[in-house]
């Protein structure tokens, strides 16, 4: 398969919400699409940037997958690390390699930036995906992720139990 890797570009923000709502779907989870362009744009391009993207197009400049990541602070390593926040690619993209690159890509990344080590996560789901990661050399550490939504972080933050 043709393809190749590059940084997002503005005008990829719309299909790139796309291929969010789609990565979500294939978690078994759904986004609110309302806005997602716009927190897009100031995350990814504004003055204070706050993750940086990878996405992988095909000849026609079609968008095939993404990767999403920034440097993150380990209070316990005292250290920088890189977190992948993301990684997904579209059915027709998969078990080409692709995904290798582009995680190597981020690695790439990783060093430049002097991180001591990348960190991510996948859905307990994803068998396929953790067999991925696994075979690249990634070890897992078992945890749970935990989630307050708005309503309890306002509760949280202004009662006092």
């Amino acid at each position: 398969m043709n393809h190749r890797i590059r940084k997002a570009e503005i005008q990829n923000l719309q299909d790139l919400a796309v291929l969010l709502a789609e990565h979500a779907a294939f978690e078994g989870s759904v986004i609110e699409m309302t806005g997602k362009s716009d927190c897009l744009r100031a995350a990814l391009f504004g003055e204070t940037r706050r993750i940086e993207c990878l996405v992988v197009v095909d000849e026609r400049d079609a968008l095939l997958g993404y990767a999403t990541f920034g440097k993150q602070f380990s209070t316990w390593d005292a250290a920088e690390y890189m977190h992948l926040d993301c990684l997904f690619l579209r059915p027709k993209a998969r078990n080409a390699g692709i995904g290798k690159r582009l995680l190597r890509r981020v690695a790439q990344r990783a060093r430049e930036e002097d991180c001591f080590e990348m960190q991510w996560q996948t859905p307990v789901s994803n068998v396929l995906g953790l067999k991925f990661y696994l075979r690249l050399g990634a070890t897992k550490k078992d945890k749970f992720r935990l989630f307050a939504d708005r309503e309890t972080i306002d509760e949280l933050a202004s009662e006092e139990k």
